[in-house]
């Protein structure tokens, strides 16, 4: 029963942080991009965490700047 519990908390999180993202909060975009990077709620997306995490970078966000280089080192998201 927790891990339903789980799984549905991941998601009311993604879908709050996805509606705040797409309207240009940077802090949401960062979170969105964890959501995806991690799976939480819903299926993993390298591709998806990358976009946002950039979206978030270019805003200023220095953990994001932090967390884009560090995909970009790994090659996670990104060719």
């Amino acid at each position: 029963m927790k891990n339903q519990s789980s799984a549905r908390d991941g998601y009311d999180s993604y879908v709050w942080y996805k509606e705040a993202a797409e309207r240009g909060n940077p802090y949401a975009q960062f979170n969105l991009a964890m959501v995806y990077k991690k799976g939480q709620g819903v299926a993993r997306d390298d591709k998806l965490a990358f976009h946002w995490m950039q979206l978030a970078a270019q805003q200023g966000l220095v953990f994001a700047q932090n967390h884009l280089g560090v995909m970009y080192y790994n090659g996670r998201g990104v060719a």
